[in-house]
């Protein structure tokens, strides 16, 4: 357990120092440049960038009447369509057990 904390420690150091670091741009040889040169990266960076970003949200299309009347048809025709819509998550009891063991040997490796 002793041994754990140093680790910890030295984990959380390396992780809380990352963006500072990359935040501080550098040439190939580890020097930074200066804020001209910055700038001027700044300025080439593709403008379409920002929707590749995650948690960017893009308008929804509405779905027209006639999609609308198609669905409900289609709805009507076949019964079992419902089982086809996602979101329903029922898991069993042996799905559930599979769970929580893997959970709990994920967390002794872990821990160990």
């Amino acid at each position: 357990m002793k041994q754990l904390i140093p680790i910890a420690s030295l984990l959380a150091a390396v992780l809380l120092a990352t963006p500072s670091v990359a935040s501080t741009p550098t040439r190939a040889g580890g020097a930074a440049i200066d804020s001209s040169a910055a700038a001027s990266l700044r300025s080439a960076e593709a403008k379409d960038l920002g929707t590749l970003r995650a948690g960017v949200a893009a308008p929804k299309t509405s779905i027209s009447g006639a999609e609308r009347a198609h669905l409900a048809s289609a709805n009507a025709r076949s019964q079992d369509l419902g089982d086809l819509r996602g979101g329903d998550i029922t898991l069993s009891d042996k799905e559930v057990t599979i769970i929580v063991v893997v959970a709990v040997v994920v967390l002794i490796l872990i821990l160990v």
